[in-house]
């Protein structure tokens, strides 16, 4: 038999809150990216749906520890570039570049 239509938004619905799941060990915008859509589409749609995102902190990202922040900015000091930067420190580029500019620090392109 043929789902309906019903069947079939209850289904995708679950989908949607199962892939956001099984990326909440990132922030909104990493899982946002992985998923080919926007922050503000993630947040809007765990905002409607009342999913509470496991990770504290901004735009739900956990705050940096004093040792990763220290890590980010000596790292950036010595003029590696972003991608190196992002590849070894397992982040996405947008979430690094957000950063930096939050915390007034400048990166090589």
């Amino acid at each position: 038999m043929t789902e309906t239509w019903h069947e079939i938004k209850k289904r995708h619905q679950k989908e949607l809150i199962d892939a956001l799941m099984a990326l909440s060990h990132l922030t909104m915008r990493e899982a946002a990216d992985e998923l080919g859509t926007t922050h503000q589409v993630v947040a809007s749609y765990i905002r409607d749906k009342g999913i509470k995102w496991p990770t504290p902190g901004r735009c739900g990202a956990a705050p940096l520890s004093e040792a990763q922040r220290k890590l980010r900015i000596e790292i950036a000091k010595v003029g590696a570039p972003a991608d190196f930067i992002v590849e070894h420190l397992g982040i996405t580029r947008n979430s690094f570049l957000s950063w930096c500019y939050q915390n007034d620090v400048e990166v090589a392109a």
